[in-house]
């Protein structure tokens, strides 16, 4: 039975979009944007509110890249007939995108505004939780082949780079003993155990990371709570990321909701 990619729904019928990367000028080249390197401060800024999401990442090169994601309603939400502009054209996308956010805090909405470089409309896809393949001699996948996934749990690339190591592990006695010719295929199976149960496990945070920030209600602040502390603390059990650290992060996430309300509500100045 053949298994392709599916859009990445969660029962309602929508697509997570993960909808533009916009690349700001190198500030070698120019001097483009100064308020969002303070912002990012060489690392990187996540917001998320009622199914969008803005992140600004400083890239190896010292640009920035400024990621838009949203539910939409259709998987071609990026052709004309569907979103109403071309989604190939610079200033017809920061248009869309700022009437998007538009009522998104500025520091965050000036990076679009900014934005000099390429762009790219991409929708996302994944495999099912939990997906196998029947073994097949001489055959194996891994990476987005064995078990693609949404970035929401920034495990991607961790989870290929662990399948190729162990893979590797498992290929490497096998060709040195070339007395026992079914030893490759029996390394084979092992490897394609142990990789069922790590994968399913990170596709399945991936996903519950999707919903808590992208399909719950009144997301950040009624998800923030549960996916830094206990709900986290149980998904990162076993990956490389400690479990205390989400007892650590519990007091600065809660800090920053509690702030953020603040200034909105009185206006007292962080």
């Amino acid at each position: 039975m053949e298994q392709g990619p599916q859009a990445a729904g969660t029962g309602c019928q929508t697509v997570v979009d993960w909808g533009w990367i916009i690349r700001h000028e190198h500030p070698g080249r120019g001097r483009n944007g100064p308020e969002e390197y303070k912002l990012v401060n060489r690392g990187g800024v996540f917001a998320n509110s009622d199914g969008k999401r803005i992140i600004i990442q400083q890239m190896g090169d010292g640009s920035l890249s400024v990621y838009s994601s949203a539910v939409y309603d259709s998987e071609n939400w990026a052709s004309p007939g569907v979103c109403g502009y071309n989604s190939h054209d610079h200033k017809a996308v920061k248009k869309a995108l700022l009437i998007l956010y538009q009522d998104w805090s500025p520091e965050l909405t000036e990076a679009t505004a900014k934005a000099t470089g390429s762009r790219s409309p991409r929708s996302l896809y994944i495999l099912p939780v939990g997906f196998r393949w029947p073994r097949r001699r001489g055959i194996t996948v891994t990476g987005d082949a064995a078990h693609l996934m949404t970035p929401f749990a920034g495990e991607g690339v961790n989870v290929a780079l662990e399948d190729a190591m162990k893979l590797a592990k498992a290929i490497i006695p096998a060709a040195t003993e070339r007395d026992q010719p079914d030893l490759l295929d029996q390394k084979i199976k092992a490897f394609e155990k142990e990789i069922f149960a790590r994968m399913e496990k990170v596709q399945r945070l991936a996903e519950e990371l999707m919903r808590d920030y992208m399909f719950t209600p009144g997301s950040p602040r009624t998800t923030i709570a549960t996916s830094t502390t206990t709900t986290s603390s149980s998904r990162h059990r076993g990956r490389c990321t400690h479990w205390r650290l989400a007892w650590c992060t519990r007091t600065f996430s809660c800090a920053g909701c509690w702030r953020h309300e603040a200034q909105e509500g009185t206006g007292v100045a962080a």
